[in-house]
């Protein structure tokens, strides 16, 4: 019997069997989905004749329509509110709507709620919500968690499925990754890839990989390394990576 991961490895799978080994939510399972082209695409287009699921506030709703429809449970509202009272500096409260927005299948929220937790296990376990269904930023930053607690193997998974998605953090972090096992030619090519779409840690890595500056030079660091997420969640996953169905 096919174990899940050399089923997902089947170019041939049904959108019903791709979906089912979706939701096993294995990180290895995923990563060989998402690198079986033939089986995604088909899985893509039968989303695309699915309605489209929006995750951003209603910017045409009125005040307080979308206080009483984040009362009722709709994650879209739940997010304006969330972002309401970060604007109004209340941390708190913003979490709160953003854990609500989350519980309701909002993976931005997800995303956001999980960034300002401390408990590491509580903050992956949320990033996972988004990650698993194609949130980039959410999936770089699994990859981070992992990467600090020393599981190269599944940072790289992570790294490379937010890479897949455009995640120019994650190009650099991969370069990072294949510097410290030595492979430095392969590293060069991540961050070259990452300097080329403008990324300066990138940009870095490489002045002091190629010799172009001195390794003590104090304004680079003289190893390279992987920095904590800062990102602004913008609207640039595209919907043929956002599995969410």
């Amino acid at each position: 019997m096919k174990s899940n991961l050399d089923k997902a490895k089947d170019p041939n799978l049904s959108t019903k069997e791709f979906k089912e080994l979706l939701d096993l939510q294995d990180e290895y399972v995923y990563e060989a989905l998402d690198l079986n082209e033939p089986a995604m695409q088909r899985y893509i287009d039968f989303l695309n004749t699915q309605p489209v699921v929006e995750y951003y506030p209603d910017e045409n709703e009125l005040p307080e329509v979308s206080v009483e429809k984040a009362n009722n449970n709709d994650h879209r509202a739940q997010f304006q509110q969330a972002y309401n009272c970060a604007q109004a500096g209340d941390e708190a409260g913003a979490q709160q709507w953003f854990r609500k927005g989350a519980e309701n299948g909002n993976i931005i929220c997800a995303f956001n709620y999980a960034r300002n937790l401390t408990d590491e296990q509580e903050k992956l376990n949320w990033y996972k919500r988004a990650g698993f269904k194609g949130l980039a930023e959410a999936q770089r930053e699994i990859g981070y968690i992992h990467y600090q607690n020393g599981n190269t193997d599944l940072a790289k998974v992570w790294f490379g499925l937010a890479v897949r998605r455009e995640n120019v953090n994650a190009l650099n972090d991969l370069g990072v990754l294949h510097w410290n096992e030595g492979e430095n030619e392969l590293a060069i090519e991540y961050w070259q890839r990452a300097s080329d779409l403008g990324f300066e840690m990138a940009n870095d890595n490489l002045r002091n990989a190629t010799g172009d500056s001195l390794f003590d030079d104090s304004s680079f660091e003289s190893e390279p390394v992987i920095t904590p997420g800062q990102i602004s969640v913008s609207e640039s996953s595209t919907r043929s990576r956002i599995l969410i169905h």
